[in-house]
């Protein structure tokens, strides 16, 4: 509780220091940033105090305490906070230049030992916190010897083994309970827990830095988050320019912005973009799926705009959330959404629609931080996450929340409520029936023709998707409406190729007032042109800072995509994959069972540099903070 105390005065402090930030916020939006910041300060406490806790239940099983060892431990006690409060007290001018809270990327000095002191004690303007560090320390070990003289004196120490022993495992039990920051088994605290506002101020208000410290050290540590080293950056920005034809003005973002002026007036269609989960284009009946598994899809696809040759970035919902709203591919073994670094402000989407003008929800059935998606949406552009916490619990089936057609009511009820003030919305979606674990809700009309579990989910997903739209179709603002279906990734289908059905996804554009006629698309393209493609159907202005491409408008020869480790890309009909060192290159049929290897040498090699040209670039953006 003290340490609580001391760490909730500095977030105060911090909050005072930056009160001219604060102008326009709502005092509710400031008032959870401290709430949530309560929970990151138990959660630090939590790792600091777990190793004492275990080394006083040791010493409780010896009949004569070892004092010397009990005053070891409080040591360590006083020891890991003070480290605590130096970590907090340089984050303070950390936060003031960067604006971020303090990571392992301040420790980029230590391999100069006396620069980096040079770089503390020769700037007069760091003494204040060096000598507010000195004082907390000495005010903080003065409170807990208080406490330790009384908690551990001889006349209050319980001889009651039992009894010992079971509090001590209540206060263990605690203490885990602390560490992980929730009482929700699906997901511990991320640091997208303490984004909840597009105000950065609250949002880093609500970070503890000393956890901060600690994750971006465990990401650092972690050899999956290591850099990529593919080709010089200057080589690899030219590559990328090259290929997306950019030639730069003086005053560009980043190496890939380019400026995009409609020739057209605005229409502001609404714009409703549902990724459906494990929904592989080989389920259709067009792309050669089998049982009619999908039948109003494929009605869809016959009344839509749609495409053919249309890829997904990855293998994992983040990486199907990460590149459709946000236009960017994901490095191999990197999650985007978690890292630390990617804690900055983002193009996109629900990014640029916001600026203009409009309300932005992302829906998703289970909690929202799980893959530290809530945290990562809400701070860069979308107005509102509804999750499992906004449902009825009995409605809560298993691990992933509520069952897909309920999910699609709460879109259609959040969305009526937007459309009474006349305000356009972009409305994110993400299913999840169609995953494991594998359940059919009961009491509906829904009946499946398959006997086979999965194949029902793939029929239930579709029938849900039905349900959806003829709701739709019942509101006022269903003619003014973009709707877009596709899957955050794929899935392995019986004997096809894996890496095809796994990335091979449906992209549906079902706008009857903008699309009369069906028309198949057989352009090349991937999740992350999703962004740029809507923003040239409703004709709005912007600056394209991202990887993807308006497939109406614009042709590309490739598209990167990874598969964990492994990575490649995609042409109209061949891809080319690099896996445990070795490179291959595989033709494409349409159902996805006949791709054999091939030779060509020259294929390859461009294949290969272009994708490896797109991550360099990307890491480079990423380390750059140049993603808006």
């Amino acid at each position: 509780l003290w340490g609580i105390l001391f760490f909730s005065i500095f977030r105060i402090g911090l909050f005072f220091l930056h009160f001219n930030s604060a102008e326009g916020i709502p005092t509710s939006v400031i008032a959870r940033s401290f709430l949530i910041g309560l929970q990151f300060d138990t959660v630090v406490s939590g790792y600091l105090l777990a190793l004492p806790i275990l080394i006083f239940f040791f010493l409780s099983f010896f009949k004569n305490e070892i004092r010397s060892a009990q005053k070891a431990t409080f040591g360590l006690i006083v020891l890991f906070y003070s480290l605590s409060f130096l970590i907090i007290c340089a984050d303070v001018p950390w936060f003031e230049h960067q604006q971020t809270r303090f990571t392992v990327a301040a420790m980029q000095w230590t391999n100069t030992p006396g620069m980096m002191l040079q770089f503390v004690f020769a700037d007069i303007r760091n003494y204040p916190y060096l000598i507010f560090l000195v004082l907390v320390i000495y005010a903080f070990y003065k409170a807990i010897n208080k406490a330790r003289n009384r908690i551990l004196s001889t006349e209050n120490y319980s001889r009651n083994r039992l009894a010992v022993t079971g509090i001590y495992i209540v206060f263990l039990f605690f203490t885990f309970i602390a560490i992980r920051g929730r009482v929700s088994w699906k997901s511990p605290i991320r640091w997208g827990t303490a984004f909840t506002s597009e105000y950065n101020l609250t949002n880093q208000l609500g970070l503890n830095p000393v956890f901060t410290f600690m994750q971006s050290g465990l990401e650092k540590l972690n050899k999956k988050n290591s850099r990529i080293n593919f080709m010089e950056n200057e080589k690899a920005i030219s590559i990328v320019q090259n290929f997306y034809g950019i030639h730069q003005s003086s005053d560009a973002r980043s190496p890939i912005e380019r400026k995009i002026v409609p020739d057209k007036a605005a229409s502001r269609f609404n714009v409703v973009l549902v990724l459906m989960e494990s929904m592989s284009s080989h389920n259709l009946n067009h792309f050669g799926g089998e049982g009619n598994k999908t039948p109003i899809l494929d009605s869809l696809l016959n009344q839509s705009l749609s495409f053919e040759n249309f890829y997904s970035d990855g293998i994992h919902t983040f990486n199907g959330i990460y590149s459709s709203f946000f236009g960017n591919p994901s490095l191999p073994e990197h999650h985007h959404m978690k890292d630390l670094n990617n804690q900055q402000d983002y193009s996109g989407l629900a990014r640029v629609l916001s600026e203009q003008g409009y309300q932005t929800l992302f829906f998703t059935s289970h909690d929202e931080q799980f893959d530290n998606a809530g945290g990562f949406l809400a701070a860069n552009g979308f107005q509102k996450i509804v999750s499992q916490k906004d449902y009825k619990r009995e409605e809560v089936i298993n691990a992933l929340g509520i069952p897909d057609h309920l999910l699609f009511r709460e879109v259609v009820n959040n969305l009526n409520e937007i459309s009474k003030n006349q305000q356009p919305f972009f409305a994110g979606v993400l299913t999840a029936s169609n995953h494991g674990p594998y359940e059919i809700p009961q009491g509906i009309s829904f009946q499946p023709r398959s006997t086979d579990i999965r194949e029902q989910l793939v029929e239930y997903a579709d029938w849900s998707i039905g349900e959806f739209i003829h709701s739709c179709s019942k509101q006022a603002w269903f003619d003014s409406t973009i709707f877009l279906f596709t899957g955050d990734h794929g899935a392995v289908l019986g004997d096809r190729d894996a890496n095809v059905t796994y990335h091979h996804v449906p992209l549906i554009v079902f706008a009857p007032q903008l699309f009369f006629i069906p028309e198949l698309n057989k352009s090349l393209g991937g999740q992350i042109d999703i962004f740029p493609t809507v923003m040239g159907l409703i004709n709005l202005p912007y600056s394209n800072n991202t990887f993807g491409i308006d497939l109406l408008k614009e042709k590309r020869k490739f598209i990167t995509f990874s598969y964990d480790e492994s990575y490649g890309a995609f042409g109209l009909n061949d891809y080319f994959i690099f896996r445990k060192g070795k490179m291959d290159l595989y033709s494409i049929t349409k159902d996805a069972k006949n791709g054999s290897v091939f030779e060509n040498q020259s294929r390859i090699d461009s294949m290969l540099n272009f994708t490896k040209a797109v991550f360099q670039t990307q890491q480079w953006m990423i380390e750059k903070k140049v993603l808006n």
